[in-house]
């Protein structure tokens, strides 16, 4: 029997990278989550992956298992940036009140430290500009079970593998940390 996983190229989460400090905080929201991060005004936007097919999905449709994340940014070798991953679910309004929301729950957090020997190519998606990450550190999660991190530290370009848990939606925010000056990642769904 052959078991196959069915993935994705690799694609920037956001077109321009956020200039946000600290992730923010995801509180519930009576509207679908969105954000595409695709221009300079929504420089501090998130970014939205919606595997959903409908606007209020009630259950019984498929999503992504995985993402695989690999973190980069604009700074000097050795800044800091963070990345934090929320998976939204819908809840559909019953009874008295009947009226919807959609709930997020912190799917992981991550620390990661640019390095200046893994910088982009100039005039490419990642330019020469953008460093790569090559150590993160897990600030929310369980590792090798919610989340798998690469993380060589040897100016080798660390990565993310996390489970989504089933989210209907998930969201990518980032944070400068005060050290990188703007930061972004790759990402690929599995």
């Amino acid at each position: 029997m052959l078991l196959m996983t069915a993935n994705t190229s690799w694609e920037r989460v956001r077109a321009t990278n956020s200039t946000d400090i600290l992730c923010p905080a995801r509180p519930p929201r009576a509207s679908k989550p969105s954000g595409t991060g695709n221009s300079a005004a929504q420089a501090t936007a998130s970014r939205v992956f919606d595997f959903t097919l409908d606007e209020k999905p009630v259950g019984g449709g498929g999503v992504q298992n995985s993402m695989l994340i690999m973190p980069y940014g604009v700074g000097a070798d050795n800044a800091v940036m963070s990345v934090a991953v929320y998976g939204w679910r819908f809840v559909p309004g019953r009874g008295v009140d009947n009226v919807d929301m959609w709930v997020a729950m912190l799917l992981g957090w991550f620390v990661c430290q640019l390095s200046a020997a893994l910088p982009g190519i100039g005039s490419r998606v990642i330019g020469s500009t953008e460093l790569f990450a090559d150590t993160i550190t897990v600030t929310y999660g369980t590792p090798a079970v919610n989340n798998d991190v690469v993380s060589p530290a040897n100016d080798l370009p660390a990565s993310i593998l996390l489970s989504l848990k089933g989210c209907q939606i998930c969201e990518l925010v980032f944070g400068t940390e005060g050290s990188a000056i703007s930061c972004n990642a790759l990402v690929a769904l599995l």
